[in-house]
């Protein structure tokens, strides 16, 4: 994905990815500007993998549609993940439903 340009859609649902999983694809999504849609619902992401994810969003501007639906983000993650939305001016849709948020 760090230097793939045609692939524009990454459905990675209920793979069990955790944090680590989340971390590893957030290395390579930071530099990629070809993603548009990043559905990572039931992967159990945790706040690692949230956190990760709030870094990608910070400086991807591709990006426009994320689902991290189920995936126990807790209050610290959700929170990471708006403060990086501050900054983001590409993200149209995020779902964040069944996280645990508070």
């Amino acid at each position: 994905l760090k230097v793939n340009s045609s692939i524009a859609d990454i459905k990675l649902d209920n793979n069990s990815i955790y944090g680590e999983g989340a971390k590893a694809l957030a290395e390579a999504l930071k530099v990629n500007s070809s993603i548009v849609n990043l559905d990572l619902k039931h992967n159990r992401i945790g706040k690692k993998g949230a956190k990760a994810l709030a870094e990608v969003l910070k400086v991807n501007s591709s990006i426009t549609n994320i689902n991290l639906e189920h995936n126990n983000i807790s209050a610290e993650g959700a929170k990471a993940v708006a403060e990086a939305l501050k900054v983001n001016a590409s993200i149209a849709n995020i779902n964040l439903e069944h996280n645990y948020i508070g």
